[in-house]
């Protein structure tokens, strides 16, 4: 499968020299690391291919970084423990793995997901949206399949605040606006997360390439939390 070409398009969503590694699958002769190989335990047959195939492309994308043979390990909210210098993210979706890092020194945080571009059903979507989102889902006309992007987007929002606040991010503790000629998007965090980010939106953007949606959120390297939260363990 060649993802050249969609590399390409995801690199425009993308902070500036972002490292972008994607596979479908892991290649039969890719071993884990020891350590990671230690958290697999008694994984299913599936949750062990999405395991390894997400730390084959992250060890694609540290590589370019300059570190060879890095565990990406997990913190207490399952996330992946990337080196100190680096940020990342990880997802997958139909066998398709999708990394991105950088360097922390131009990037604070970054979050990304990966989903089937299909509809949501409206019981599902009403348990993500705020009634502000419901309301906003009503001027598109087909609320069911912009449901999904909102969806997306708050994964990626997640992967991208949690390790800097080290806690539990819910789907109605960011409400998103979505313009989706731009294909762009703009969420208000609560109150709680606005402060300790020192900012009132967070920005990002999404794409659609063929049956997959993409979306991504980062922050600037000035974004700083005001107050103290614990270490992963």
């Amino acid at each position: 499968m060649d993802f050249s070409n969609l590399k390409k398009l995801l690199s425009g969503l993308l902070p500036d020299n972002t490292v972008i590694a994607m596979s479908l699958g892991a290649p039969a002769d890719f071993e884990l690391h020891p350590e990671e190989q230690s958290l697999t335990g008694s994984m299913a047959k599936k949750r062990l291919e999405d395991f390894k195939s997400s730390r084959y492309v992250a060890s694609l994308a540290l590589n370019q970084l300059g570190y060879e043979n890095f565990p990406l390990l997990i913190n207490q909210h399952r996330g992946p423990v990337w080196p100190r210098t680096v940020v990342g993210s990880l997802t997958h979706c139909d066998g398709i793995a999708f990394a991105v890092a950088n360097y922390n020194s131009a990037v604070r945080s970054i979050g990304i997901d990966l989903e089937a571009y299909t509809t949501m059903a409206p019981n599902l979507y009403r348990m993500i949206c705020s009634e502000q989102e419901l309301t906003h889902l009503q001027q598109f006309e087909q609320p069911e399949l912009m449901a999904k992007v909102i969806f997306s987007v708050k994964e990626s929002i997640y992967k991208c605040l949690n390790p800097l606040l080290n806690e539990w991010i819910d789907f109605k503790d960011v409400s998103i606006e979505l313009d989706p000629q731009a294909r762009k998007y703009r969420a208000a965090p609560n109150s709680k997360i606005a402060a300790q980010l020192k900012m009132e939106f967070i920005e990002g953007g999404w794409l659609v390439d063929g049956e997959y949606l993409y979306s991504c959120c980062w922050l600037n390297g000035s974004t700083s939390i005001t107050e103290s939260v614990a270490s992963p363990q």
